[in-house]
This record gives C-alpha cells, sequence and structure tokens, in this order.
C-alpha cells in the first residue's frame, strides 16, 4: 500500500513537471531584446527579436511588421525557411532602422521638415504575424513595443567653440571609398516612370594610400580605382570594367583642407583622371553656418567624364554618422558634365548638384558623403514604355507603376543604346532643354552618388 501511494505521488509529480515544461516551450511572448527601454540611440539603430521568443504560429509560417511611431518600415519573413539553407538558423531576426533616412510616407502633404526622424523619444513597435483560430486568418498573434531616446547631434557645450575642420595624414595610412551610383528616370514634373527602381547603376572603390608627410601636413597620396570593383549597369546591360579599362595610379599632392597642389606628380608619364575622394574643408575653425567657396572634381567610373563643380559648402550641424562625431557640410555646386548612358549620351550638359557630407572632425577624416543630381533630358516614348515594361512597370500612361529590378543579358563591352520590343535601335535621343516634340518625352534622370569609407 504504501508502494503504491509512493508510486502514485512520483506520477503526480512527473505530470506537474511535464505542464511547467509545456508552459514553458508553449507560452511564448514576443520580445525586442535589442535597443532597451530608454536607451541612447543614433544613426543606424539594430532592432533584434530573438526567435525563441517568437510564437509558434509566427515561427512557422508568419512574419514580422517593423514600425517607428506607428509608420511601417519592413515586414520580414520570420520562418526558418527564410534563411539560407545552407546557413545554420540564426538565433534572431535582425533590423536595422536607418533613423538619420527620410521618412516613408505616402502622404504628399507632410512637410519637408518633418520627413527626418528628429531627436527625442521615438516608439519602435514589433508585431508577430500569423495564421490562428478557427478561422485560419492572418492576424496579429503578439506584440512588443519599446521607447528610445534617439540622440544624433553631437551634444556640445553653449557657447560652442570653433571646429577646426582639417584632414590628419599619417605615413602608411590605407582608406577605402565605395562610390555607388544610381539612376531613376523621372517625368518632367519629378514623378518616377520607373516605378522607383534604378535602370542606371553602377559602383567602384577608390583606394587612397598616403606615401609621405610633409611638415606642413601636406601629403603625397596615391589614388587608385580597385578594377575588380568597377562595374556599370544601364538599362540591364551589366559591363564589368575590369575587361575594358586600364586603372592606373595617381599621385596627388593635397594640403590638410584636401586642396590640391599638385593633381598628378607622374603626369608626363601616367595619363589618367581620379575623382577627388575629399571634399574641400575651409582651412579655419568654424562654426555651424559659416561657409566657404568649394570645388569638387567628379568622376564616375564608366557612366562620365571628368568633370569640375564649384560653388559653396556650408556648416550645416554637428552630427554623428558612422560612430563618429561629424560637421555635416551642406554644398551647392554647379557645371557642365558628361554622360555615357542614353538619352544624354555623350553630350555635355549643365548640372546643379547637391552635396551632404560627414567629415569627422577628430580624426580628420571624410566619413561619408551623398550628392544628388539632375539632368534634363528628352526620351523616344516607344523607347520610355519599353524600358518600363523591362522593369516590369506599365505604360506611362496608364498612372500605375509598380515593381521590378531591371533586367536583361550581361554585357562584357560597352552597354548598347535602349531597344524597342522588335530589337532595333530606337535613337531619337536628345540631351537638349527636355521640350516635348513630336514622339519625344520630356524627362528627368536623377543621379545619386553615395561615396562611403569602408576601411578606415
Amino acid at each position: 500500500m504504501r508502494l503504491f501511494h509512493m508510486v502514485r505521488s512520483f506520477t503526480t509529480l512527473v505530470m506537474l513537471l511535464s505542464g511547467v515544461v509545456l508552459l514553458a516551450t508553449t507560452a511564448s511572448a514576443i520580445t525586442i531584446a535589442s535597443p532597451t527601454e530608454g536607451q541612447i540611440v543614433r544613426d543606424k539603430v539594430r532592432i533584434v527579436i530573438p526567435r525563441s521568443s517568437l510564437p509558434m504560429e509566427v515561427s512557422r509560417s508568419g512574419f514580422i511588421c517593423i514600425k517607428v511611431d506607428g509608420r511601417f518600415c519592413a515586414a520580414i519573413d520570420a520562418s526558418a525557411t527564410a534563411t539560407d539553407r545552407k546557413s545554420p538558423v540564426s538565433t534572431s531576426i535582425v533590423y536595422v532602422w536607418d533613423s538619420k533616412a527620410v521618412i516613408k510616407d505616402p502622404n504628399p502633404n507632410i512637410p519637408a521638415d518633418q520627413r527626418r526622424y528628429r531627436d527625442g523619444r521615438h516608439e519602435i513597435t514589433v508585431e508577430a504575424h500569423g495564421i490562428s483560430g478557427d478561422a485560419r486568418k492572418e492576424s496579429i498573434i503578439e506584440s512588443a513595443k519599446v521607447v528610445v531616446n534617439l540622440q544624433n547631434t553631437v551634444q556640445r557645450p553653449n557657447p560652442a567653440p570653433p571646429v577646426n575642420l582639417k584632414y590628419r595624414y599619417y605615413l602608411g595610412q590605407q582608406s577605402i571609398y565605395r562610390v555607388s551610383v544610381t539612376g531613376e528616370i523621372l517625368s518632367a514634373t519629378g514623378y518616377s516612370l520607373t516605378g522607383g527602381q534604378f535602370p542606371i547603376a553602377g559602383g567602384f572603390d577608390i583606394i587612397q594610400s598616403v606615401e609621405d608627410v610633409l611638415p606642413d601636413g601636406s601629403g603625397l597620396i596615391r589614388y587608385k580605382v580597385d578594377k575588380d570593383s568597377a562595374y556599370t549597369n544601364i538599362f540591364g546591360q551589366l559591363n564589368l570594367l575590369r575587361y575594358s579599362t586600364r586603372f592606373p595610379s595617381v599621385y596627388r599632392i593635397m594640403d590638410s583642407s584636401a586642396r590640391v597642389l599638385d593633381a598628378n606628380v607622374l603626369s608626363g608619364k601616367v595619363k589618367t583622371e581620379i575623382a577627388d575622394c575629399l571634399i574641400r574643408m575651409p582651412g579655419r575653425p568654424v562654426q555651424v553656418g559659416d561657409t566657404w567657396p568649394n570645388e569638387i572634381k567628379m568622376k564616375l567610373e564608366g557612366l562620365s567624364a571628368l568633370s569640375n563643380l564649384t560653388g559653396q559648402s556650408t556648416v550645416e550641424s554637428f552630427e554623428w554618422e558612422g560612430g563618429f562625431e561629424c560637421a555635416k557640410i551642406n554644398s551647392r555646386l554647379s557645371g557642365d558634365a558628361t554622360f555615357y548612358f542614353p538619352p544624354v549620351n555623350g553630350a555635355p550638359a549643365r548640372i546643379n548638384a547637391h552635396n551632404i557630407a560627414y567629415f569627422a572632425y577628430k580624426p580628420g577624416k571624410l566619413v561619408k558623403d551623398v550628392t544628388e543630381i539632375e539632368i534634363s533630358a528628352s526620351m523616344d516614348t516607344a523607347t520610355l514604355n519599353t524600358l518600363q515594361q523591362q522593369q516590369q512597370v506599365p505604360s506611362m500612361t496608364s498612372g500605375l507603376y509598380g515593381g521590378g529590378m531591371p533586367s536583361g543579358p550581361a554585357s562584357m563591352g560597352t552597354a548598347p543604346p535602349l531597344v524597342t520590343g522588335t530589337g532595333r535601335s530606337t535613337g531619337g535621343y536628345n540631351s537638349g532643354s527636355g521640350t516635348q516634340g513630336s514622339g519625344m518625352t520630356a524627362i528627368k534622370i536623377r543621379l545619386t552618388i553615395t561615396k562611403e569609407l569602408v576601411r578606415k
């Protein structure tokens, strides 16, 4: 009898323990591991959701919706099959919120100054969506929220002392700047004709090496384009530039303001041109609002010739960028440029450029700069409609513009002109004022050129 009671007690204990384990494995509450409540964040913010906190309905076939201040940011497949089958399933889902990017909101009435996240409190919401219930409908299974304190602005004393913006060169110092170019075709009034996709693209890395440093702080600097990184993709035609272009080194002497004292020390032997990597600094201590004349030599490998842009730069603010305290420099520049893609295809164009640069003033290095350019032109209407079809975008006359990336056969030579469905070149490219003639559509080409320090 006593043995019977012992066995029954043991059985009851096992059942209770099993119930605890069952609760521990089935009960789940989605959590945000990072950032934490009240944390100070800046720049690119990693939002981390442990997979172990996902409800079963979500981890099997659901998705995660991420919002900031109630605005949709991203939807991420939460199932294990979303990862590369050759790699182990990650223990967390990670989304990077770019707190300095333009806010994506379809409401056209939002003022421009409200399309950026301001410093202060912001609410991050993570929603777990999945199929549940007898109705088997998709719904929000669980959600979690965290409030963070955004501080992109560098905290400075009041009154703040002026900051000396100058480059610091060190013997043997090597920096790699990654340049990426995207081009979108717009209507004359500024609406995308290619569904927000980029039928013109390119990229290359510039290696900057300090070979010698003079007593006054000037440097002998070697510049070279990494041939294995250079490419263009024009209307789906891929061109790997290493097969068609030579990239010799250029040696320059530059002072601590990035003023070029000798653009090519070996000009008698080396005949080549490379874009400026560095934005010219004022050569004196500055405060917010201070201005100085500036000049940039722009060359987009495989996409444009070397052009000289001049204008004015202004210290807009002091912000964090890439983990550095930076001076944010706003420049307006203009000049003549020649581009090697349809429809401008070799014809000189007058351009206005807007450049935003981030200069890390403590280590004395340029961290990032972004340049936007708009080129007015006109394009054969039939050719434009064909391009939209290649982009999986409905005809310009439909008023509806949708997704799809450019596609087409790879080409190792120069990208051919646009073709119609018959396979014949249409011609009809005009780099003039962009006025609409017979069978022509006035367009704009918006180029965004991003240069980022990837090796520090």
